[in-house]
């Protein structure tokens, strides 16, 4: 991504109960960069269902990177090699996430979210 200014990576347990700490980072992060209180919030979901849905395509270990940039906040989560099962949770998370990511694809074992970092004295 370019202008990528700081990169923060995070490994956790492939178990829901660690949704959590993925979501207060990838809040904190866009929080940092100064993203409106709405925005942040959008994060933070996007993180949580992200990261289910990748608890579910059998990884041990969920890896995320996160990317920040003046432009915007990427995610990428780790998936393994196994194929995403299209269940009714994957279709749940997969209408969230197409609706408030700004982009969003699964490809090669990896889910790729991208938020952009309007500033929040800029408006909406």
């Amino acid at each position: 991504m370019p202008g990528v200014h700081e990169i923060s990576s995070l490994s956790v347990p492939s178990l829901p109960r660690y949704a959590r700490s993925v979501r207060m980072l990838a809040a904190n992060l866009a929080a940092i960069s100064k993203m409106s209180l709405e925005q942040v919030e959008d994060v933070r979901m996007i993180a949580e269902e992200a990261f289910i849905l990748s608890c579910e395509s059998g990884v041990d270990m969920v890896n995320i990177e996160f990317s920040l940039s003046d432009e915007n906040l990427a995610m990428d989560f780790s998936l393994g090699e196994q194929d995403l099962q299209m269940d009714e949770h994957f279709v749940y998370a997969d209408l969230i996430l197409r609706a408030i990511a700004d982009s969003f694809e699964i490809e090669e074992g990896h889910l790729k979210l991208e938020v952009s970092a309007r500033r929040a004295n800029e408006g909406e």
